[in-house]
């Protein structure tokens, strides 16, 4: 697969302004490297940032010619599930209760839609009498 150098470059660029990370597979590993970088070395040879998916959070350099697959910058989404009834008002862990039990007999219908909104926040849905 090849990989254009240009728009990695850009959405590197995009990452570093918008404070998020890109994803990628590096060299000629299967796992999906998923960095926040802080900048370029070189003469644009590549980028450094910090890892995501370790826990010390480790700052790595990537040469640009070895990235394999490019993924892209990080996109906020909204996933949408198939309404779930209940007779009763539930609490939540009443929900995810059942939405774990939909996953597990992977029975669940959903939709993607990508959030353009730059003032959209995440919620785990906990109510405040539940904290």
């Amino acid at each position: 697969m090849t990989v254009d150098i240009s728009q990695v470059t850009l959405d590197v660029i995009d990452a570093i302004k918008e404070n998020k990370s890109v994803s990628f597979k590096y060299g000629g590993h299967d796992n999906i490297r998923v960095i926040k970088p802080q900048g370029f070395y070189g003469d644009f040879t590549g980028f450094e940032g910090t890892d995501e998916n370790t826990e010390e959070k480790e700052f790595r350099r990537f040469g640009l010619n070895r990235v394999s697959e490019w993924l892209g910058a990080e996109n906020i989404c909204v996933v949408h599930i198939e309404p779930i009834a209940f007779t009763f008002h539930p609490t939540w862990s009443e929900v995810k209760q059942r939405l774990q039990e939909l996953i597990d007999f992977e029975d669940l219908e959903y939709g993607v839609e990508i959030v353009n909104d730059e003032n959209y926040r995440e919620t785990d849905g906990t109510t405040a009498e539940e904290l």
